[in-house]
């Protein structure tokens, strides 16, 4: 009985231990973060990560490649791309943006082009749009209507009412989308939890 007692001891301490490794794995990211949610989920699942300072940078830009990365291994699971021999391509994520080229979610530019650069609304709204078309993603057809759209093509106001329709991105209160802002690690995991979400159903 004794035993049996320490035993079930033993795995509550186990699970009260790991949850707050859980609560602690970013030091800068706490439990009053609005995007706290999203970080831990995909951080649980291997898709997200910090820095070896055991910080995650919430509030830090994304580049193109980073986003690359987490998109197509939510669509294709790390385990595809750990079978690429990474040698062969100069930047790291070259592999992603391949095959991100490959199935049409971008378009056919140089590897390396803006790999490292931050990107914006609207460039990730071109890029989740392909992902919803090509991959016939339920999206509900609302024309999508924002105050600061009138100086953007209409292929780029198509990509935002495609990725709003979609429930992939969202605006702002005060009915603006805000195209060219960069966008942070935390919103991106918002987004890419979405994604997730689409995927699954």
């Amino acid at each position: 009985m004794k035993n049996r007692l320490f035993i079930i001891l033993a795995v509550l301490l186990c699970i009260s231990l790991n949850s707050v490794v859980l609560a602690k794995e970013f030091n800068d990211v706490s439990k009053d973060n609005w995007a706290y949610p999203y970080i831990e989920a995909l951080s649980e699942k291997g898709i997200i990560n910090g820095y070896e300072d055991g910080s995650f940078n919430p509030n830090g830009y994304v580049t193109r490649g980073e986003f690359e990365k987490l998109v197509m291994t939510s669509i294709m699971g790390e385990e595809y791309f750990e079978k690429v021999d990474s040698t062969k391509y100069a930047h790291w994520a070259d592999k992603y943006h391949v095959e991100a080229v490959k199935h049409a979610y971008i378009g056919p530019f140089d590897l390396n082009a803006g790999l490292d650069m931050p990107l914006n609304r609207v460039k990730i709204a071109e890029m989740l749009s392909n992902i919803v078309e090509k991959n016939d993603y339920d999206i509900n057809n609302e024309k999508i209507k924002f105050s600061d759209l009138k100086n953007l093509k209409k292929a780029e106001k198509d990509s935002i009412n495609i990725s709003v329709s979609a429930g992939l991105l969202k605006g702002y209160e005060d009915n603006t989308f805000k195209p060219i802002r960069e966008v942070t690690r935390a919103e991106v995991s918002t987004i890419v939890y979405r994604l997730l979400d689409i995927i699954s159903k």
